[in-house]
């Protein structure tokens, strides 16, 4: 096909599409769309792509200001250029309507649990306290075997169990509730970071004083090591606590896994300035005061979001040694190595630009 009939087929193309989204416009305004922006942006480019067809000389125009009118083929590839920024703006202008639909309806979801939650609470979670939130997805088998090993009191305080039901479909409710824990339960699941940020949610709805626990539901953390990580906060030498196998003892990691610890441990240590050795771990100890002024937008990959927030918000920041185990039952729901280092580095750097 010769380059003058190829052109004319194009422009008889970019006139048809060019109609076509002026009869769409036409049709959202008679259904009254809500969003006239989305209207006046599909209106305008199909009045764009009509007079491109019609009077394609009119590309000259922004071809010479990019000095590509002596080029051959400079006006389709000025063209180019326009859509693929047109393009871009509009990828830009649906992600940020996306990112605005999941605050609502992370407001919506959490709103919800914390309503049936509090419908139900009794007003018996005794204050000051030590409030271990524990997320939990299909869990059941492993807090059956897990609570009965919590401590009750640790240095005069009550130790309560709060269990973030994330959307679970087996009997993780049901176990909490049986041996003594309060429930808060997510109708969907929705991942680590959202299940933590409900629970943080109830706790600073009930405006409870002490110490929050963050800790697995797996079986891997240790019920004994809860004394060694609040103990810095209770005497007032640190408002956050990490838990860290690397300090302590843990199972053997694959070693790409380990790799991949080591690498974000250097990567959030020059980003906070605290020498942190296990950023993954999800065994966490937190002044209430302190967690109430945390900002945690992550569903997932919370880990770094947490440490980084702190830093910036100049929270004193400790590491204290905790045995980590395999989980009692069941698989893991972090999925493969390569995909979960991946999206912890890059939770670590939205949070850090953020």
């Amino acid at each position: 096909m010769e380059l003058s009939s190829y052109i004319s087929n194009l422009r008889i193309i970019g006139l048809l599409a060019g109609l076509t989204m002026l009869v769409f416009s036409f049709f959202r305004l008679r259904r009254h769309a809500e969003n006239r922006t989305d209207v006046f942006a599909y209106s305008l480019c199909g009045i764009v792509l009509i007079a491109v067809s019609v009077y394609p000389h009119v590309v000259e125009i922004p071809s010479e200001l990019i000095n590509l009118n002596t080029q051959n083929n400079g006006r389709i590839i000025t063209l180019l250029l326009i859509s693929v920024f047109l393009l871009f703006l509009f990828w830009i202008d649906e992600r940020s309507k996306r990112k605005l639909m999941d605050l609502h309806m992370d407001k919506l979801i959490r709103g919800l649990a914390m309503n049936s939650f509090i419908t139900s609470y009794r007003g018996n979670m005794p204050s000051p306290s030590i409030v271990v939130v524990m997320p939990a997805y299909n869990e059941a088998e492993n807090l059956a075997r897990l609570l009965p090993t919590m401590p009750t009191r640790i240095e005069g305080m009550p130790v309560v169990v709060l269990l973030v039901n994330d959307g679970s479909t087996d009997s993780s409710a049901e176990v909490a509730q049986r041996h003594g824990a309060f429930v808060v339960s997510s109708p969907v699941n929705r991942g680590q970071g959202a299940a933590l940020r409900l629970g943080y949610d109830v706790v600073a709805r009930l405006n409870l004083e002490g110490v929050a626990i963050s800790m697995d539901a797996d079986g891997q953390h240790q019920a004994e090591d809860i004394s060694g990580l609040i103990s810095p906060i209770l005497s007032d030498h640190a408002d956050f606590v990490i838990g860290s196998r690397c300090l302590g003892d843990r199972e053997r990691d694959s070693a790409i896994r380990y790799l991949g610890i080591q690498v974000n441990n250097r990567i959030i240590s020059i980003l906070t300035g605290y020498k942190i050795t296990d950023c993954s771990s999800g065994f966490r100890a937190f002044n209430l005061k302190m967690l109430r002024n945390l900002s945690l937008k992550q569903n997932q990959f919370v880990a770094p979001e947490i440490i980084i927030d702190a830093a910036k918000k100049q929270y004193r920041i400790l590491e204290c040694p905790i045995t980590v185990t395999k989980r009692f039952a069941g698989t893991s729901k972090k999925g493969t190595t390569w995909h979960y280092g991946f999206n912890f580095l890059r939770s670590t750097i939205k949070t850090w630009l953020r």
